[in-house]
């Protein structure tokens, strides 16, 4: 018998739990993460949410039935509001100058190579092992907020509040229905699954320790 997508998720609580309590987000928690390394993480973030939007976009016209398109069309519609949170909390910590232009927009290492994992998955890969890809990203972003959002120091209160609200949680279960709903699951969904969750601890790191090209 093939796996829910919960069953999937609880065999990789390991990297799950890794990512939830990351050195970048606990040094949030506490309030003493750096600025710069804040601005970093939103900076990439947002790199990475204008392009990762379109990749479930195609997802959403590779989906054979329509409430499963409209879920993931919703989704991708959603991360434009996502994408604004960040630009506010970057405009709160003056990184946007008077013309909305950023300083720095250059994707790094690590964001161009999971970017572009999801495009290729999305677009190509059975629609399971898709869905597989693009679940890590906004089950750990949930699973921080919740964790933190009721102790985490003012400073990034917001952040965590915004991740760790119902609404977040009711796009995982769409999604995770649109899963559990498929006809097939590929053998290679946990696989991939899991190759997605490092893609996310490692863009975590990246935040903290800085990437830049030669």
């Amino acid at each position: 018998m093939l796996d829910t997508f919960n069953g999937i998720i609880e065999k990789n609580r390991d990297i799950m739990d890794r990512i939830a309590s990351n050195d970048f987000v606990t040094a949030m928690n506490r309030g003493v993460l750096e600025n710069r390394d804040f601005v970093r993480f939103l900076e990439q973030d947002r790199l990475f949410l204008k392009e990762h939007s379109g990749s479930i976009a195609i997802l959403s016209s590779r989906m054979k039935d329509p409430e499963s398109s409209r879920t993931l069309l919703s989704l991708s519609q959603g991360m434009f509001d996502e994408y604004m949170f960040h630009h506010q909390l970057l405009s709160s910590l003056g990184e946007i100058n008077n013309s909305g232009m950023e300083t720095h927009n250059e994707p790094t290492m690590t964001n161009l190579s999971y970017v572009s994992f999801l495009y290729r998955t999305c677009n190509q890969a059975a629609t399971s092992k898709a869905l597989s890809a693009i679940l890590p990203c906004s089950i750990t972003y949930y699973e921080i907020g919740n964790r933190y959002r009721k102790t985490a120091h003012a400073k990034y209160m917001p952040w965590f509040s915004y991740y760790g609200s119902t609404e977040q949680k009711s796009y995982i279960e769409d999604l995770i229905a649109v899963y559990d709903g498929l006809d097939y699951h590929d053998l290679g969904d946990e696989r991939t699954f899991r190759l997605a969750a490092n893609y996310e601890l490692r863009f975590w790191e990246m935040s903290l320790r800085g990437e830049s090209w030669i």
